[in-house]
């Protein structure tokens, strides 16, 4: 089972990105240069407002090893702002033409309760 995951939308320079889980880059050996293909399953905004998406998407480990970007055209029409959560599903890795699947099975909640 993928492994599901609740994460606050930072920003940066570069745009919008959540954290890695520490746990999930290191059994997967994520680096910069690296994609995530995932399932963006619910937007929670800052006032709790939540938004449904189930929106499949391939997001990429830039700047550092542990920030998973957010692509602007990936979030359009979707309103996401720095300080909101996401809701994803991390399917498998992606690098150099391969691919390893991620067997998560467990759910790492955010720096909140949801």
């Amino acid at each position: 089972m993928p492994e599901r995951i609740v994460k606050r939308v930072q920003a940066s320079p570069e745009g919008l990105f959540i954290y890695i889980p520490s746990e999930t880059r290191n059994r997967y050996e994520v680096d910069v240069g690296d994609a995530i293909r995932c399932t963006l399953i619910r937007l929670i905004s800052r006032r709790g407002d939540r938004v449904e998406v189930n929106r499949s998407l391939i997001l990429e480990v830039r700047g550092y090893w542990n920030e998973l970007h957010l692509p602007q055209e990936a979030l359009n029409g979707l309103n996401v702002e720095a300080g909101d959560y996401v809701e994803l599903v991390l399917e498998e890795v992606i690098r150099g033409g391969g691919r390893v699947r991620i067997y998560g099975g467990r759910f790492v909640e955010g720096e909140r309760d949801l």
